[in-house]
Order: C-alpha cells, then structure tokens, then sequence
C-alpha cells in the first residue's frame, strides 16, 4: 500500500509546484494535510484545473490511507489470532474440562 501512497505524494507535491505555485515545502505540507485531514484550510486550490485534480487525487489518496491503516489493522489482529490458536492447539485437554459444572 505504500507503494501506492508514496507516488500519489509525489503526484500532488509536483502538481501544486508546478500548476499552483507553491514552494517545494508549502506544496508537501498541502499534500499531506490534504491527504490526512482534508485540509485545515490555511492552503486554496484557485484555479479550475487545481480543483478539477484534486478532486480525484484527494478520493485517490485518501481511500489508500484508509488501505493502509486498514491492512496495518488486519496485520495486528492476524497476529493475535495466531497466538490464540497457537495456545488453543497446544491446550491439554482432560476429561475435567469436559464434565458439567454443577
């Protein structure tokens, strides 16, 4: 996933350099607000052409954070679930824990 995090930034950095005129910094702080937050609003895309890319690169981006944090979720949870069902297999069953309590 960051495979397709990393070029997006890219992507927008060098769009806002180019077509918005921001500094090289200006543009990545813009990039990554946007991308995190959805701005905090301090940077305004003017121009229709910035608008018209930003409305697919913010959909872009954003969905491949949510992937991100979603597949760094699953990790996480992937990881506890290995551990129960290591203990749960090495579990040594008797016929104690099988009787009904009274």
């Amino acid at each position: 996933m960051l495979i397709i995090l990393l070029p997006l930034r890219l992507l927008g950095t060098v769009h806002q350099v180019t077509i918005g005129k921001m500094a090289f910094v200006d543009a990545f702080f813009c990039v990554c607000a946007t991308i995190t937050t959805l701005g905090y609003g301090d940077e305004s895309l003017f121009s229709r052409t910035e608008r018209s890319f930003a409305v697919y690169w913010i959909l872009f981006s954003t969905i491949s954070l949510a992937l991100f944090f979603l597949y760094v979720a699953e990790l996480r949870i992937e990881r506890r679930l290995r551990a129960l069902l290591k203990w749960v297999l090495a579990f040594k069953m008797t016929h104690e824990d099988l009787e009904a309590q009274a």
